[in-house]
């Protein structure tokens, strides 16, 4: 008879196999995530958006607190036995959850983009630069800002919250985007650990196990509209950071309200630069030389906010995360900048 660890260590490895085949099927990665993840972000969502604060944090907090306490009474009792079976147990408890309610979510098809692959060509981008640096600078002017100050809204997070509520349905009309979930009545909250998010780099996360859109409060205000929209995206479903920036520049860019128009194509217009410096440097630097003055105090401003939050823990949370987004069907940190050719796709392709 297997010892009982044995039996755990069988569980946890059947279910690596079974995962590894499941992730294989864009059909079943589908059915899984519309039967069970979807259920799932139902009914945790309803409980979990009635609370003001971040309980997800709590949450980890308390795992941090059982890990250890775990761990101290490995060092305890000091048996082999005791830790191959506790740590299958776990192992297998944490791996079941996280591909249940979130990591199925990066390998279900969820854009029906024609093959073969389409090809970006530079004079596209150019284009659908010059295009977008025009609608940001009637937005900024609409404003009615002073070119030489740093943008400033007026505007809440409500009425984010309400614009995204009545554009998602947008997504509808657009065939092929699918497999996402609608989102009832959208909540933020703001992260107690907003001081450390800074220093990581980080603008905001999304908590797949609590079903929590967490953003950081000391955010600048050009940045606070564009997390809140992808961050959301992360809670309709749609799970990598090149496809969640698309959403949330989908939507943000049909808004009533110009700020979040002005947040997410501000956003696009160094995207696009970067892009195409890839392919003709000069017309970048021709164009970063000649940006209207507003928006380049507003490039300046941005540079100077978060430049100061720059620093170890940035670099080891960039690394980390590299790491995360390869070990889940992504191509490391170069996939932030794949939302372009949805973009691209959107505009140009469909």
């Amino acid at each position: 008879m297997l010892k009982k660890w044995s039996s755990w260590g069988i569980i946890f490895f059947v279910q690596i196999v079974w995962w590894t085949f499941l992730h294989n099927f864009d059909t079943l990665n589908s059915v899984w995530f519309n039967v069970i993840t979807a259920n799932y972000n139902q009914v945790i969502y309803h409980l979990s958006a009635k609370i003001s604060w971040p309980i997800g944090e709590f949450l980890y907090l308390s795992v941090i607190i059982i890990l250890l306490s775990w761990i101290y009474k490995c060092i305890k009792v000091r048996t082999i036995s005791y830790f191959l079976k506790s740590s299958f147990i776990i192992l297998s408890c944490i791996l079941f959850l996280y591909k249940s309610v979130w990591g199925i979510t990066y390998y279900k098809d969820n854009f029906k983009i024609d093959k073969p692959k389409y090809i970006i060509e530079v004079d596209n981008l150019k284009l659908l630069y010059c295009s977008t640096l025009s609608k940001s600078i009637l937005d900024r002017n609409s404003l009615q800002l002073n070119e030489k100050e740093y943008v400033k809204f007026n505007f809440s997070e409500v009425d984010y919250l309400n614009d995204f509520q009545k554009n998602q349905y947008l997504l509808q009309q657009e065939k092929w985007i699918n497999n996402y979930i609608i989102i009832e009545q959208p909540v933020v909250k703001h992260s107690y650990i907003s001081n450390l998010l800074n220093y990581s780099g980080i603008l905001g996360y999304y908590n797949p196990f609590t079903i929590e859109s967490n953003i950081n409060f000391h955010n600048t205000q050009l940045k606070t509209p564009s997390t809140i929209f992808h961050e959301l995206a992360h809670q309709m479903g749609f799970a990598s950071e090149s496809e969640a920036n698309f959403i949330a520049y989908y939507l943000g860019s049909k808004s009533n309200l110009a700020e979040v128009r002005y947040a997410v194509n501000y956003k696009l217009i160094f995207s696009l630069l970067s892009e195409i410096s890839k392919y003709d440097s000069q017309f970048v630097k021709k164009e970063m030389e000649n940006l209207p003055l507003g928006i380049k105090t507003d490039r300046e401003y941005e540079l100077s906010y978060y430049t100061q939050f720059d620093g170890k823990t940035n670099e080891i949370f960039s690394n980390f995360n590299d790491q995360f987004l390869k070990a889940n069907n992504q191509e490391g940190t170069i996939s932030y900048s794949k939302y372009i050719e949805l973009v691209y796709y959107y505009h140009f392709i469909k």
